[in-house]
């Protein structure tokens, strides 16, 4: 694996090609990821309208222990390693997931990858309540962003191309998908794996944002 990130402070981002490739990782990144946002009936019940999101890339997020116990238990074969588990409950019924942004138009104000995102899911209504603006909440710094001192985002930067560009990762947004969604289509849309421990480096600061405690403004 030839593609490299770097993060601006210089250390190298490395992606990781000696993972076991029949099993998910944390750090995979996937491209054209779908994810069905709704579903609705037609009054007569003879149609079903589906709102379907495609995201350009995600990356998996979560332990990678657990993502190596279900793929033992899936497994005719355990990788190697590892047995098979001795009992179910290792089992993950779906994987969470991280959108990546494309960095240039996620600060871009007038070019922004976000807005379109924001018009297909707004709360699922077809009328903007009043009481709600479009406007996107942006970071107060873009610096901050780059230099990953917000603690809501993480930022990406690749030192070649290699089809992947610059990445924003926003915390607040994240979605499940089947795992064996993924697993089925691992070879087709798996572009790289983040290496450790950087990988675990973007997990940790997730954790750390979805953990934080809820106070009263």
């Amino acid at each position: 694996m030839s593609k490299r990130l770097t993060e601006n402070n210089g250390l190298l981002v490395g992606l990781d090609s000696s993972l076991d490739q029949h099993g998910l990782h944390l750090g995979d990144v996937y491209r054209d990821v779908e994810f069905l946002e709704q579903t609705a009936e037609s009054e007569d019940h003879r149609t079903i309208r589906t709102s379907m999101l495609v995201f350009p890339l995600a990356m998996v997020m979560g332990q990678e222990c657990d993502l190596a116990s279900d793929c033992a238990l899936r497994a005719d074969v355990p990788p190697s390693g590892r047995e098979h588990p001795s009992k179910a409950n290792g089992f993950m019924w779906t994987t969470l997931m991280l959108p990546l942004y494309n960095a240039s138009q996620f600060f871009d104000p007038n070019n922004s990858c976000l807005f379109e995102i924001l018009e297909n899911v707004y709360l699922g209504t077809a009328t903007q309540p009043a009481s709600v603006s479009l406007e996107l909440n942006r970071p107060p710094r873009e610096d901050l962003v780059r230099d990953n001192q917000d603690e809501r985002y993480h930022f990406l930067r690749f030192e070649s191309s290699g089809g992947i560009p610059d990445c924003v990762i926003d915390f607040r947004h994240y979605f499940a998908l089947r795992t064996s969604y993924l697993l089925g289509h691992r070879n087709q849309q798996c572009m790289a794996t983040l290496s450790s421990p950087y990988r675990d480096k973007v997990l940790q600061r997730f954790t750390f944002y979805i953990s934080r405690i809820g106070l009263p403004d």
